[in-house]
This record gives structure tokens, sequence and C-alpha cells, in this order.
């Protein structure tokens, strides 16, 4: 009897554990990002400056974009990018076409093996056409470090 109680304990202990550390692992990623140059996301256009980037917690494929006051600047949804190995680097990804023409293209996560692509926006398109794009990668802080 007494070996049954303490196997159930065991199993209740557990299942706690698992389930605590699947709600810690769906707590929404908050990342900061210095972007010195003005930039596009969908179809909103955003200044440079220092920005927070927020997966939504309900909906890990939704990100929004914050200004330094917290302020919500966009809600953008994003699809799988595959990586080739596992991201050493929190980045984004920004496709340039100028000196001024930079957008959003993805999001890289440490230690994930697959990342966040953003889809082209029709400014973007516009833009691409007998134009060659070059990435910019812009590193991306955990908030509080």
């Amino acid at each position: 009897m007494r070996n049954k109680g303490f196997r159930q304990t065991v199993l209740l202990a557990l299942a706690l554990g698992v389930i605590a550390g699947v709600a810690q692992a769906q707590l929404p990623v908050i990342l900061v990002a210095d972007i010195p140059f003005n930039f596009t996301v969908e179809r909103t256009t955003l200044p440079a400056g220092k920005y927070e980037f927020q997966q939504l917690a309900d909906s890990p494929w939704e990100w929004t974009i914050a200004d330094a006051k917290g302020t919500v600047k966009v809600i953008f949804t994003t699809d799988p990018a595959d990586m080739l190995k596992v991201s050493k680097l929190n980045e984004l990804v920004f496709n340039a076409y100028s000196d001024k023409d930079y957008f959003l293209s993805k999001v890289w996560i440490e230690g994930m093996e697959e990342g966040f692509h953003v889809a082209m926006p029709k400014a973007e398109k516009a833009i691409r056409k007998g134009i060659a794009a070059k990435s910019r990668n812009i590193p991306l802080q955990k908030k509080g470090m």
C-alpha cells in the first residue's frame, strides 16, 4: 500500500514537472534590437530606433513590434523558415535594396532549428523587379540582458 502511494506521488511530481516545463517553454519570447535604419514590415514602415520583438503567447507564428515606450507598432504573421543547422544567434534579417529600402525578412532565435519567415509585402515585390537584394543582419538580445 505504501509503495502504491509513493508511486502515485512520484508520477504526480513528474507530471507537474513536465507541465511546468511546457508552460515555461511556451512563454512568449521578447527580444530587443537597435535598428539603425528605417524598415518595412508587411505594410508598415518604422523609423530607425530601438524595438522589442515579442511572440504572441497564444500564436507563436505571430509577433508584435513595440517601440521603446512599449507601444505596439505592428503585429505581423510569419511562416516557418528552415535552417540547415540550429541557430547560434538571435537575429533579424532584412532584405536591403538601397540605403533606404529595408524589409524585415526573417527572425532567427538561438537554439531553434526553425526560424520565422516574414511574407514579402507588395512594396518590396515592386522594388525587387530587376534588383538583387542584399541581406543586412541585426543582432537581437533577450530583454533584460
